[in-house]
């Protein structure tokens, strides 16, 4: 039984190229690290920021730019039993796509991948967007290893990858493929999953349509529309380009809830408050369903610059999801954000107990 041990969660200022948080130790091996951020800028090496569980004690944070402040909401989970984590980090290079052999075979049918990176360059086009998938080489029933992809040329930068096999759960995962003039693309889900206990991940790339990249045409949201069903939708479409969207559903058949949110930002606004109403019954952490785990699609369409487009997501109070962008760009952005509370044994125990188990 899959039970959580540890719940921590902070903020971190990042105003160099690197920084690190001290946490209560935890057993790496069983535990995990989600976090999302905000900034105003148009530099991928200024805005985009890997995280990893370095040590038992620290968080580490790293860009590739130390210029700007990036505002950094983070969650870090420890479990006693049911779940067990690998973690590394890759540098990407060419050709693509680029394998990770696995130190252990990760079971295909409870194991998923959470990634984030850092990278140089001065500008968002193809090879910032990026995906993962998870391969079993030999048909056996478990992954051997992580596959990562992304435009023609690899990224000058480095991954932070963990993945998480979580015993009490079913995962599907998939991969969408999409030309310049989708704005909806949908997937099957097979079986139905429970929504109110699914969590979807997901990840993807595209070919570099223009000279910039427009956050309008860039940035997908990611939803779980029925049962049966994930729906991946943008702003607008581009006039040249392609791409793929890589994806996990996380389905928990232990007591785990969650909450899907649908997060609505106006043209005027920067923080939006919305209703957690399962976050109260367990120990929680937050992402979202688009880049980098913190974004949606958004109506801003200047070049390169993603802060409107999403922002850190935060559990105000047990009640209370507030994601906080760091501009406006006069812009809508929506975004699906998916609260996700673990239970301890003894919460376990409890709730059993008052449904009559």
């Amino acid at each position: 039984m899959a039970a959580i041990k540890l719940h921590q969660t902070g903020t971190h200022s990042l105003t160099g190229s690197s920084g690190t948080e001290t946490i209560t130790a935890v057993d790496r091996t069983k535990s995990f690290l989600v976090f999302s951020t905000r900034i105003d800028s148009a530099r991928p090496d200024e805005q985009v920021v890997s995280g990893q569980l370095t040590a038992d004690t620290t968080i580490t944070f790293v860009r590739t730019s130390s210029t700007g402040t990036v505002e950094i909401r983070w969650f870090v989970v420890e479990f006693s039993s049911g779940v067990s984590v690998q973690r590394g980090s890759h540098t990407w290079s060419d050709p693509l796509p680029n394998a990770v052999t696995l130190g252990t075979p990760a079971d295909e049918a409870t194991s998923f991948i959470i990634w984030s990176q850092r990278e140089s360059g001065g500008s968002l086009n193809g090879d910032d967007f990026c995906f993962a998938t998870l391969n079993d080489i030999d048909a056996d029933s478990d992954y051997e290893e992580i596959v990562f992809d992304s435009d023609a040329l690899a990224p000058v930068g480095v991954v932070e990858w963990q993945v998480i096999t979580y015993d009490d759960c079913a995962v599907q995962t998939g991969t969408i493929s999409y030309i310049s003039s989708d704005t909806s693309k949908t997937d099957t889900l097979s079986p139905a999953v429970d929504q109110a206990k699914t969590w979807l991940i997901c990840s993807g790339w595209e070919s570099d349509h223009t000279s910039a990249s427009d956050p309008d045409e860039d940035f997908w949201r990611g939803r779980i529309t029925s049962t049966t069903e994930i729906t991946f939708d943008r702003t607008t479409a581009p006039t040249t380009g392609s791409g793929t969207i890589a994806w996990f559903t996380v389905d928990f058949s232990d007591n785990t809830l969650v909450d899907e949110i649908a997060v609505a930002f106006g043209t005027g606004d920067t923080t939006v408050n919305d209703t957690a109403t399962e976050s109260a019954l367990g120990k929680s952490i937050v992402t979202a369903a688009g880049f980098l785990g913190h974004h949606g699609k958004t109506a801003y369409a200047a070049d390169d610059n993603m802060a409107p487009a999403g922002g850190t997501l935060d559990l105000t109070t047990t009640t209370n999801l507030q994601t906080v962008r760091q501009i406006t760009g006069s812009s809508t952005t929506d975004l699906t954000a998916y609260v996700v509370a673990f239970q301890s044994v003894e919460q376990q125990i409890l709730r059993r107990r008052m449904e009559g188990y």
